[in-house]
């Protein structure tokens, strides 16, 4: 399983691999997150399901979509102008 990096330190200046969701956004509810956070996708890690004991939010289909796209920047797959 891949994960990334998600702090709610919030660092300047931003990536563009980095998505910043905040408490106001659609969709915060259900991530769980407590606080304004950011997503850091060019820091990814791969771990054994083994030592996986549960999910503690879920992003909506739309963040998830945007995640997906910054991390193709992120790999070099895809390009932002």
């Amino acid at each position: 399983m891949c994960v990334a990096f998600i702090s709610s330190v919030i660092p300047r200046p931003l990536e563009q691999t980095d998505l910043v969701l905040r408490e106001s956004d659609e969709g915060f509810k259900e991530t769980h997150l407590k606080r304004d956070s950011v997503f850091r996708m060019k820091k990814i890690a791969t771990l054994d399901t083994k030592i996986i004991v549960g999910t503690l939010g879920a992003v909506t289909p739309k963040i998830q979509k945007e995640l997906d796209r910054k991390l193709l920047v992120a790999l070099g797959l895809l390009q932002i102008d």
